[in-house]
């Protein structure tokens, strides 16, 4: 397999962590083996090196305890349910991915026409106890588009699960669009408003300017991470990341894939920085609110940055093995009698 050597990445925002992080780590850890998402030693192990409380701890450094405890622990709900997508034997099965997505949204009152039973197990569990300490920190608003997020996303990972199956790579434009879901930055970029206590009316949150910044936002993280973890994905046989798809498409090296991916990411950081100076006076009566928005959106792009360096989430490559499960996978995603 090729290697690729990181490229230098444009960052003009400067690191910030939670003094906490630590805590929130021990706290995380205590609560994801509370709801077995955690089981064996392997899973502790990984789980420990992949420091996700230090994600939470960077893109939200002046939170509360309370709020950052649920970030944190949302964030590796996050991660675990994509391990259980992209590592296990559901990855490469569309058809059964669909029957779980279904029973998943089922849990939070989404019904596709199939009368679909909730999910059961240590995933489904796990969700249903987040959603009950979301709800008193959110509004009804954020409620109802963090449920369409959450569908959204997984209905992309049943799109790659597709991929995957048939040893697909997509096209450069369509890669993109569906990367916006699939990286799981929607329902990311909704925690903000939970963890900095913003609350954003309508008609601002739509806004076209808004609207943009957040997008940028999420393409510079789902592309930092396609360049950190494409050696990763390569060697489990997932061609879904930007690398690969850049490469392919115009017929180059998996090093200039890397280098082309990285320019795209500098445009989009560049173009944040311009739109930024255009928010106080656009919308001058919430100055303060979008400041602390604004501010989470640097702290996103640096703090993820900085995490996927540091974790061994992305350069711990555990070979794949047909018929055989990674060692680090819990089986959460169905309970045993399915």
């Amino acid at each position: 397999m090729e290697h690729i050597t990181f490229p230098n990445f444009y960052c003009p925002f400067p690191p910030e962590i939670h003094p906490q992080a630590k805590e929130i780590h021990e706290h995380t850890l205590a609560w994801a083996t509370s709801h077995q998402l955690l089981q064996r030693e392997a899973a502790t192990r990984r789980f420990n090196a992949s420091r996700f409380a230090w994600l939470a701890a960077r893109v939200h450094p002046r939170t509360n305890f309370e709020e950052l405890a649920l970030t944190s622990d949302f964030f590796t709900w996050l991660f675990m349910l994509d391990d259980q997508f992209d590592d296990s034997s559901f990855g490469r099965q569309p058809e059964r991915m669909k029957g779980i997505v279904d029973r998943l949204l089922a849990i939070l009152g989404i019904d596709r026409g199939e009368n679909a039973e909730p999910l059961q197990g240590p995933v489904a569990e796990a969700l249903r106890e987040l959603w009950e300490r979301a709800l008193p920190l959110t509004s009804p608003q954020w409620q109802q588009r963090f449920i369409y997020h959450l569908r959204d996303y997984l209905d992309a990972y049943i799109w790659e699960t597709g991929l995957r199956a048939r040893r697909e790579t997509p096209g450069v434009a369509l890669y993109i669009k569906k990367r916006q879901d699939a990286g799981a930055m929607h329902l990311a970029l909704d925690y903000i408003d939970l963890a900095e206590h913003v609350d954003l009316p309508p008609e601002i949150y739509e806004s076209t300017l808004v609207q943009a910044l957040l997008l940028i936002t999420n393409n510079v993280v789902c592309w930092q991470n396609d360049i950190v973890s494409v050696e990763k994905e390569l060697a489990h046989g997932d061609f879904s990341n930007l690398v690969l798809v850049l490469a392919k498409a115009y017929g180059r090296s998996l090093q200039e894939g890397v280098e082309m991916s990285n320019d795209m990411i500098t445009r989009e950081i560049k173009l944040l920085e311009s739109l930024s100076e255009l928010v106080p006076v656009t919308f001058p009566d919430y100055k303060q609110d979008l400041e602390r928005y604004l501010a989470s959106l640097r702290a996103w792009i640096r703090g993820n940055l900085d995490w996927s360096l540091e974790s061994s989430r992305f350069s711990d490559i555990e070979p794949s093995v047909e018929g055989k499960e990674p060692s680090y996978l819990e089986p959460i995603l169905l309970p045993d009698s399915l």
